[in-house]
């Protein structure tokens, strides 16, 4: 079934999250008393795979970052702190 979920990003600045193997990422933000979020659109049917994302702030040197990985959303923590989450493409 094709259907909407929400994976919450841990705080780090390149983390591992659980999803199907075919992930269409719609969303980075923010949700209340959870942190930020990545909102996909996955088939559930679908086995679940490791993915690597980088989360990099704003004014922060790009060189570690790879060719591999494509800019994904925007998202602006409680704080004012802005952050930008890549994944490997």
């Amino acid at each position: 079934m094709r259907t909407i979920h929400k994976f919450p990003i841990p705080n780090a600045s390149k983390v591992t999250i659980m999803v199907p193997k075919f992930v269409d990422i719609i969303k980075v933000d923010m949700q209340q008393n959870v942190g930020p979020c990545i909102w996909a659109i996955i088939d559930t049917e679908d086995a679940l795979t490791e993915r690597t994302f980088r989360i990099i702030g704003t004014g922060w040197d790009l060189a570690d970052l790879g060719v591999h990985n494509r800019y994904l959303g925007t998202w602006q923590n409680n704080n004012g702190f802005v952050w930008h989450l890549f994944g490997e493409r």
